[in-house]
């Protein structure tokens, strides 16, 4: 169950990388913060409810590096970020997306 997100820029004809996109969905635009985003929306998502070990796989498949944050998809709106099975969750909750719009 292996996940690999391709992101391209038709204009510059090169990939898109995260630290391209994070200026544009987070303030300030760095690993920390996209980190905190994710894994707030991840917790409403699973509905964790003290739940110690979402709660922890959680924090542990969104620590803040860019490994956790390569797959993503960009729409007009915002990006998607793709989290694979046994990232954030145990294999049977499935891969977790979580959208994170544009800042205007």
């Amino acid at each position: 169950d292996k996940l690999t997100s391709f992101n391209w820029d038709t204009k510059k004809q090169k990939l898109i990388t995260l630290d391209e996109i994070l200026p544009k969905i987070t303030k300030p635009a760095n690993l920390q913060t996209l980190s905190t985003l994710c894994r707030t929306q991840l917790r409403e998502i699973l509905d964790i409810e003290d739940n110690n070990f979402l709660v922890q796989s959680i924090n542990e498949g969104t620590m803040p590096v860019a490994s956790n944050f390569q797959i993503f998809t960009i729409t007009n709106q915002g990006v998607y970020f793709y989290f694979t099975k046994y990232q954030v969750a145990p294999g049977s909750y499935g891969i977790q997306e979580v959208f994170l719009p544009f800042i205007k």
